[in-house]
């Protein structure tokens, strides 16, 4: 995606790509870019001193998928293990061999992942005595990352025992420390089918709550028997349809940790909620490129998930529906014009005549304003709002257009909707607050 040249001020270029601030570049260079046409001016304003960030970061999305099966599941792997666990087990990745198969895990006792890769032309596999080893997962993807040769691989026993990848050896130590993560398949099973998986976990994980005294909210809510996935943390709800194939649904779903999040790119779709006397869990099919039987294994996080569908409005007073690409701009000049050193980005909203009217003040000032034209009936309403929710609510909604549903209380929740199916509800800002 090109950047785009926000603002110029005293000589001075900030590029911004649409989601996060690049950093700031001389002028001959930012000519060169427009000249160039990889860049483009689409706003200048005389009172930004400096560009502040647009909406949230951008989440993670795994890792880099690259040509090397090899790579890519430890990369993966990597992902579940731990970072700086006292047990070295749990920052490790387990390697095993047999029948011609490299057999990888890794957990951090809240989630697992299992992945083969196949003997073939590729790749050949070998083993001494002992067909297992544990390798130290940030050492090895060290070694990985200088080397793209690794064909062949070989457990090797010793003191201390190891990896040996074509030439290279990684120390490692006995797997007899690494606990078992074969998954249950005893118990109640409920398989559901999630289309577009990562688009919807991307748009919900926006409201997933950082309070780590609140756990039910800190996770996905997968709502197997409504079919939704549901985000929420207090102040915003995100919420998108699941596929529904007709299969027999559980009377409640299952809170899955944020760390699905981060694998989300590899996720199939396909899986299934286990329960059983011991726990429940969460399993998930993975397509990990060049690799086989790829899964992963959350363990739900305990709690009741709060009553969502009692907080979306169902009743509303009017309703505003514009384009969003008309909308967009406006969100974000009016979060770059909001200097303030907080989370939240209040913007004073009024929608009369057609019409949404954006403003920004900071310490009573006005730093910038905004209209968005669309269609809107009902009578005039204003209230304050944070412009980041806004943003990260309809940026990550897919269509074209976009509906501002509200009730007629200036205190009351906003609903944002349209064709898709994906919805967010969102609170106003107490004015006393803002």
């Amino acid at each position: 995606m090109f950047p785009f040249l926000r603002f110029k001020k005293r000589g001075i270029v900030v590029i911004d790509n649409g989601r996060r601030n690049l950093g700031r570049v001389p002028v001959h260079v930012a000519s060169e870019l427009v000249n160039q046409k990889h860049a483009s001016i689409v706003h200048d304003h005389p009172t930004i001193i400096g560009l502040r960030q647009s909406g949230k970061p951008i989440r993670s999305e795994g890792v880099k998928v690259t040509g090397n099966p090899l790579k890519n599941i430890i990369s993966v792997a990597a992902l579940f293990a731990s970072n700086g666990s006292r047990i070295q087990a749990l920052n490790s990745i387990l390697f095993e061999i047999g029948n011609g198969t490299l057999c990888v895990k890794a957990t951090n006792l809240d989630a697992y992942f299992r992945g083969c890769i196949e003997a073939g032309k590729r790749y050949t596999f070998a083993c001494d005595k002992d067909k297992s080893v544990c390798v130290n997962a940030l050492q090895l993807k060290k070694v990985l990352s200088c080397h793209d040769g690794c064909s062949n691989i070989q457990i090797i026993n010793g003191e201390p025992p190891g990896l040996q990848i074509s030439s290279f050896f990684v120390e490692g130590f006995s797997p007899n420390e690494f606990p078992s993560i074969q998954p249950s398949e005893k118990g109640r099973t409920y398989p559901f089918n999630i289309t577009d998986i990562a688009k919807k976990l991307h748009f919900v994980s926006s409201a997933i709550s950082d309070n780590k005294y609140r756990s039910s909210l800190s996770g996905v809510f997968f709502d197997i028997a409504r079919q939704r996935l549901v985000c929420a943390d207090g102040s915003r709800l995100h919420t998108t349809p699941m596929a529904d194939d007709g299969k027999v649904r559980g009377e409640n779903g299952a809170i899955v940790p944020a760390q699905v999040i981060r694998v989300a790119k590899y996720l199939t779709g396909s899986g299934k909620l286990v329960e059983n006397d011991e726990n429940r869990s969460v399993v998930f099919d993975l397509d990990v490129p060049g690799c086989v039987n790829c899964i992963a294994g959350f363990t739900v996080i305990d709690g009741k998930f709060p009553d969502y569908d009692s907080v979306i409005p169902k009743d509303f007073a009017s309703k505003f529906s514009a384009n969003i690409r008309d909308i967009l701009p406006v969100l974000r000049r009016a979060v770059i014009a909001n200097t303030k050193d907080s989370d939240a980005k209040p913007i004073i909203t009024e929608f009369n005549n057609g019409l949404l009217k954006i403003t920004t003040k900071v310490h009573s000032r006005i730093t910038y304003q905004g209209v968005v034209h669309g269609k809107y009936n009902g009578p005039q309403y204003h209230c304050i709002i944070n412009a980041v929710y806004l943003m990260d609510a309809i940026h990550d909604m897919p269509g074209d257009s976009i509906e501002i549903l509200l009730q007629s209380g200036k205190d009351q929740a906003w609903t944002l909707r349209n064709g898709s199916g994906y919805a967010a509800v969102i609170m106003p800002i107490d004015f006393s607050k803002a």
